[in-house]
């Protein structure tokens, strides 16, 4: 009895020479709900990558933008990104590839081929050939026909040069990890606005203001962030280089 319910089991087994069918969202249990799991929790399984894209949301973008300010050469997040505005017909595509080309520079010659050949239908003529032509060289970052959505266009390097050294209080430590929480599940606004309250009083921790410019740059919402300069040079008169250093990176930004 035992052996032929082995046997059965492996006859049940697909060939290794397979191709796996195309996934589709009715195939995908309910725990893949993107109500029920936020982005942080859905990339963190890798085949995340061959979810269809009408799964990840519009909330998702941000995320990716969010942590592509934080590791900006973490390849799967720009191709996550890249495969879903393609997928999506989303207007930052040609942003989400510039971002790549601005990030690998003279490098990554064939992933940066691959993905704009894959992309070549969504994208003006204009724009595919400005790409395809520095394939094997640097993207120039001051090009003005680079979309205000790239998030490195001007320069691919942050323009804030922060001090990790500046954190001196545990409740900062505690902030951080509230923040990082607040990220993880999408709560975008509630983690500006903690972070914006702390930085209110305490301007000069410089990671937790790296932390709420990138939130500013990945939600759009630059705005918001210059008001926020503006009400800390009111508070405190003379701003630091850092924030100094901030505020340009916000207006160059700006549409």
């Amino acid at each position: 009895m035992y052996h032929s319910h082995h046997e059965a089991n492996l006859n049940a087994l697909p060939d290794a020479n397979q191709q796996p069918e195309e996934l589709k969202v009715t195939d995908l249990p309910a725990f893949y709900d993107l109500k029920r799991v936020e982005p942080y929790y859905l990339f963190a399984n890798s085949t995340q990558l061959f979810f269809p894209p009408e799964l990840l949301g519009e909330k998702s973008l941000t995320y990716i933008n969010y942590e592509l300010q934080r590791q900006p050469l973490k390849l799967e997040n720009h191709v996550r990104k890249i495969g879903y505005c393609r997928e999506m017909k989303h207007p930052h595509l040609l942003a989400a590839l510039a971002d790549l080309f601005l990030v690998l520079g003279t490098h990554g010659n064939a992933l940066k081929l691959r993905l704009l050949q894959r992309c070549r239908d969504s994208l003006l003529p204009e724009d595919y050939a400005m790409l395809n032509r520095c394939a094997d060289t640097a993207l120039d970052s001051t090009l003005s026909r680079l979309p205000d959505a790239c998030l490195f266009k001007q320069s691919c390097q942050h323009v804030v040069d922060f001090d990790l050294h500046a954190s001196n209080a545990e409740n900062e430590a505690d902030i951080e990890l509230i923040v990082e929480t607040f990220i993880e599940n999408s709560q975008i606004d509630q983690a500006m606005d903690l972070l914006e309250d702390h930085l209110l009083n305490q301007p000069e921790h410089q990671p937790l203001t790296r932390t709420l410019i990138d939130l500013y740059i990945a939600s759009s919402q630059i705005s918001r962030g210059l008001n926020f300069v503006e009400k800390l040079s009111v508070s405190h008169g003379e701003l630091s280089d850092h924030w100094v250093d901030a505020e340009a990176l916000l207006k160059s930004r700006q549409s």
